[in-house]
């Protein structure tokens, strides 16, 4: 028992040796995921308000609502 205990700590303690550090790459994407795509589709007209929180960052939206449920021109 004591010479696997002695193996494993040798195997442990080489390896170890011979890992670096892990770096992470620079990159200029950020992926989000999200938990529920809604409708799962990437339509704003068939996806509703539900979807507007991340479809706003890929869609333009001409007219929006102001808080008191009027038509914007400011989307």
């Amino acid at each position: 028992m004591t010479r696997v205990l002695m193996l494993a700590t040798l195997i442990l303690t080489t390896s170890l040796v011979f890992v670096g550090p892990a770096t992470a790459q620079g990159k200029s994407d950020l992926t989000v995921a999200l938990s529920s795509f809604s409708t799962e589709v990437l339509d704003p007209i068939v996806g509703g308000h539900v979807v507007k929180y991340y479809m706003s960052l890929m869609f333009d939206y001409l007219i929006g609502v102001t808080p008191d449920g009027q038509l914007s021109k400011d989307g």
